[in-house]
């Protein structure tokens, strides 16, 4: 009988701790705890973790952040892409960027329905292609994504701030490569250039994650930490730009061209702007301690995409593969739009 009495007692007290709007705590079986107190801390723990899940919060606020194209750099976990050997992938690549923040009523947009200028060159470019005007016939008329620039010069802003932070690629998609006979030679006459077009228009990343930071004054110490990690469909190779290596005349680039080689044609990828995604709020620091909230994070500018640069055979460069190399110096600037809404005010951008 008291082993059958010592089973009934285990089988109450187990079934106590599952009973509905019942809080079992450490302790619960002893002291001057009840089933009403228990039911009432569990309605309370309730409410407030459904105030914490509420999406309606009081203080919204937008920025502009405004990237320079050698502040959003792209890294790849084995070095760059080899297009040559098909050893491609973009999952692990990661984006680390900066730049300043703006207030938005600040920035003017202007349009750049015509691509690329003779004013949007810059110093790097114009080396690159060894001259202004063979830099202007190699990029001209190149679009810039969204179509859309911010208006020069722009406001320095203030230091105090910022944004940066870094996104990888945890999946994306790609076809085989086309070129992984290294006895072909990829340029004019060497291989199929609407082929690698192709190719490179493949590359779509599928997801990533994001860790990004961004500081409202307090001397940068004032900052919001977010994070994001969901679907992010973006043709990152639509954006690649081929360039066209004649660069006046019968003169490639400075070197004398044989009449036997053939001309590509520069071709402007589809220059289109990522999507948004959302953010959400994991921390913040000095006045921002405590702060709870989301960011939603839209490209509204961006610039040409990286320059892919075709040259016929014996051309004497820097190469991925023979006959093929890429500038990494993009032309144009890379504006996003931060909205911020949270449980704590927000200051306005100098």
């Amino acid at each position: 009988m008291k082993l059958l009495t010592a089973v009934k007692f285990i089988i109450l007290a187990h079934a106590s701790c599952h009973a509905p709007s019942v809080l079992c705590t450490k302790g619960g079986m002893g002291g001057n705890n009840n089933s009403t107190a228990s039911t009432e801390d569990s309605n309370k723990d309730e409410r407030n973790l459904a105030s914490s899940l509420s999406t309606d919060y009081k203080y919204t606020r937008n920025y502009l952040t405004i990237i320079e194209p050698e502040n959003f750099i792209t890294v790849f976990p084995n070095g760059a892409p080899n297009i040559g050997s098909g050893t491609t992938s973009l999952v692990g690549s990661s984006t680390i960027q900066k730049g300043g923040v703006y207030d938005p009523a600040d920035i003017d947009l202007v349009n750049k329905l015509n691509g690329v200028e003779s004013e949007d060159l810059t110093p790097e470019v114009i080396d690159f292609f060894m001259d202004e005007d063979l830099a202007l016939e190699a990029v001209g008329g190149f679009k810039f994504a969204g179509d859309r620039q911010p208006k020069q010069p722009v406001p320095p802003g203030d230091s105090a701030f910022f944004y940066h932070g870094e996104c990888v690629a945890t999946s994306a998609i790609n076809s085989p490569s086309p070129f992984q006979d290294k006895q072909r030679q990829l340029g004019p006459g060497g291989f199929d250039l609407d082929a690698l077009d192709a190719f490179l228009a493949s590359f779509t990343v599928t997801s990533h994650t994001c860790n990004l930071n961004i500081c409202l004054g307090g001397g940068g110490f004032n900052c919001i930490a977010f994070y994001s990690g969901t679907s992010f469909v973006f043709d990152v190779g639509e954006q690649i730009s081929r360039s066209n290596p004649i660069c006046g005349g019968d003169v490639v680039c400075g070197r004398k061209l044989d009449y036997n080689d053939d001309v590509p044609e520069s071709f402007n990828g589809e220059i289109k702007l990522p999507p948004p995604f959302p953010s959400t709020i994991i921390g913040g620091t000095g006045s921002f301690e405590g702060i709870e909230g989301t960011v939603d994070i839209a490209t509204i500018c961006g610039t040409t995409g990286p320059i892919l640069s075709v040259e016929p055979s014996g051309t004497p460069t820097r190469r991925l593969e023979p006959g093929m190399m890429f500038n990494q110096n993009r032309l144009g600037l890379i504006v996003q739009t931060i909205s911020i809404k949270s449980n704590m005010p927000l200051p306005v951008a100098p």
